[in-house]
Protein backbone atom coordinates (compact mmCIF):
# COMPACT_ATOMS: atom_id res chain seq x y z
CA UNK A 1 0.00 0.00 0.00
CA UNK A 2 1.50 3.19 -0.94
CA UNK A 3 0.14 7.13 -0.13
CA UNK A 4 -1.00 9.48 -1.79
CA UNK A 5 -1.75 13.20 -1.48
CA UNK A 6 -4.43 14.92 -4.02
CA UNK A 7 -5.14 18.31 -4.62
CA UNK A 8 -8.74 19.67 -5.80
CA UNK A 9 -7.86 23.09 -6.75
CA UNK A 10 -11.19 25.17 -7.64
CA UNK A 11 -11.99 27.23 -10.62
CA UNK A 12 -12.24 30.88 -8.49
CA UNK A 13 -11.31 32.63 -4.84
CA UNK A 14 -13.78 32.16 -2.02
CA UNK A 15 -15.42 28.95 -3.61
CA UNK A 16 -17.04 27.57 -0.66
CA UNK A 17 -18.66 30.57 0.01
CA UNK A 18 -19.50 31.29 -3.73
CA UNK A 19 -21.34 27.67 -4.43
CA UNK A 20 -23.76 27.72 -7.87
CA UNK A 21 -26.39 25.55 -7.01
CA UNK A 22 -24.91 23.39 -9.59
CA UNK A 23 -21.67 22.67 -8.10
CA UNK A 24 -23.89 22.91 -4.63
CA UNK A 25 -25.85 19.65 -5.32
CA UNK A 26 -22.58 18.12 -6.74
CA UNK A 27 -20.94 19.07 -3.41
CA UNK A 28 -22.83 16.39 -1.63
CA UNK A 29 -21.76 13.18 -4.24
CA UNK A 30 -18.02 14.25 -3.22
CA UNK A 31 -19.63 14.23 0.60
CA UNK A 32 -20.77 10.61 -0.12
CA UNK A 33 -17.17 9.75 -2.30
CA UNK A 34 -15.25 10.89 0.77
CA UNK A 35 -17.29 9.22 3.40
CA UNK A 36 -16.60 5.83 1.19
CA UNK A 37 -13.10 6.24 1.54
CA UNK A 38 -13.56 6.60 5.41
CA UNK A 39 -15.71 3.46 5.17
CA UNK A 40 -13.05 1.71 3.09
CA UNK A 41 -9.94 2.64 5.46
CA UNK A 42 -8.16 4.20 2.97
CA UNK A 43 -8.77 7.88 3.48
CA UNK A 44 -5.89 9.30 5.88
CA UNK A 45 -6.86 13.16 6.02
CA UNK A 46 -9.00 15.85 4.13
CA UNK A 47 -9.62 19.21 4.08
CA UNK A 48 -9.65 22.45 2.40
CA UNK A 49 -7.31 25.17 3.25
CA UNK A 50 -8.61 27.78 4.24
CA UNK A 51 -9.00 31.79 3.13
CA UNK A 52 -9.17 32.84 -0.12
CA UNK A 53 -8.13 30.03 -1.92
CA UNK A 54 -10.08 26.95 -0.97
CA UNK A 55 -7.64 24.11 -2.11
CA UNK A 56 -8.80 20.69 -1.24
CA UNK A 57 -6.29 18.44 0.24
CA UNK A 58 -6.75 14.90 0.60
CA UNK A 59 -4.15 12.11 1.58
CA UNK A 60 -5.15 8.29 1.17
CA UNK A 61 -3.72 5.34 0.63
CA UNK A 62 -3.79 3.15 -2.82
CA UNK A 63 -1.98 0.10 -3.98
CA UNK A 64 -0.57 2.09 -6.54
CA UNK A 65 -1.10 5.02 -9.40
CA UNK A 66 -3.42 3.33 -11.49
CA UNK A 67 -5.58 2.06 -8.15
CA UNK A 68 -4.94 5.65 -6.80
CA UNK A 69 -6.24 7.06 -10.53
CA UNK A 70 -8.94 4.92 -10.28
CA UNK A 71 -10.09 6.13 -6.77
CA UNK A 72 -9.92 9.90 -8.04
CA UNK A 73 -11.69 9.14 -11.30
CA UNK A 74 -15.25 8.39 -9.05
CA UNK A 75 -14.73 12.23 -7.05
CA UNK A 76 -17.78 13.75 -8.47
CA UNK A 77 -16.89 17.86 -8.47
CA UNK A 78 -13.53 16.75 -10.57
CA UNK A 79 -15.95 14.94 -12.77
CA UNK A 80 -17.99 17.43 -13.37
CA UNK A 81 -15.56 19.74 -14.14
CA UNK A 82 -16.30 22.00 -10.61
CA UNK A 83 -12.32 21.20 -9.58
CA UNK A 84 -9.35 20.05 -11.07
CA UNK A 85 -7.47 17.33 -9.67
CA UNK A 86 -3.96 16.87 -9.45
CA UNK A 87 -2.42 13.43 -7.65
CA UNK A 88 1.11 12.97 -6.49
CA UNK A 89 2.99 10.39 -4.45
CA UNK A 90 2.94 10.84 -0.82
CA UNK A 91 4.65 9.41 2.53
CA UNK A 92 3.16 10.25 5.57
CA UNK A 93 6.01 10.61 8.45
CA UNK A 94 5.08 11.33 12.42
CA UNK A 95 5.19 14.98 13.21
CA UNK A 96 8.70 16.76 14.02
CA UNK A 97 10.12 12.76 14.20
CA UNK A 98 11.06 12.00 10.25
CA UNK A 99 9.72 8.24 10.94
CA UNK A 100 7.47 6.72 8.47
CA UNK A 101 4.13 5.25 9.93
Amino acid sequence: MSEWILFLHLPRDHFKVTLTEAEFLTFGAHSEWLQGLVSDGSLILAGPCLGRENTGILIFEAEDEKAARRIIAEEPMTGAGHMRAELRPFQVTRRGLGVRV
